[in-house]
């Protein structure tokens, strides 16, 4: 019986998101800055309907996990200072990345969000709210 509730402690916390992945162990996520890519809620009845956009990577660092059942995060909570990330958008067959450098503050949110169109996908990022201010520099891709 230990050893099965040992197993399920460690599934349970194999499948919670480790959104602290790029913080230090000890610090307090009220001075981090959070960022968040904006995707449609999990329940969309059908899962090809939905528009998700992950972080896929920051500072040039992977953010996939192989304890995650979603392999890649769409919130992570940042050292405050000057970061690289990138992230990935995906719907039905459509795939589509953006590059960008952000200068965040403590206790600050950043929100990544996407609008697809007919000719592509256009990416931006704002602070504070969702319909805060348009912050951060879109990079070219990286060659």
């Amino acid at each position: 019986m230990k050893n099965l509730l040992c197993i399920l402690l460690l599934v349970l916390t194999a499948c919670s998101p480790d959104v602290r992945r790029f913080v230090p162990p000890n610090a307090e996520l009220a001075h981090m800055a959070h960022l968040i890519a904006l995707s449609d809620p999990a329940g969309t009845l059908l899962h090809s309907d939905g528009h998700y956009l992950f972080i896929t990577s920051v500072d040039g660092e992977q953010s996939n996990s192989d304890w995650e059942v979603r392999k890649l995060p769409n919130d992570v909570y940042l050292m405050p200072g000057t970061h690289r990330f990138r992230v990935l958008y995906q719907h039905t067959g459509l795939t589509a990345s953006a590059h960008f450098e952000i200068d965040a503050k403590k206790g600050t949110a950043y929100y990544v969000h996407h609008h697809a169109g007919a000719y592509g996908v256009r990416f931006w990022l704002t602070e504070g709210t969702q319909d805060g201010p348009h912050v951060g520099r879109v990079l070219p891709a990286p060659e």
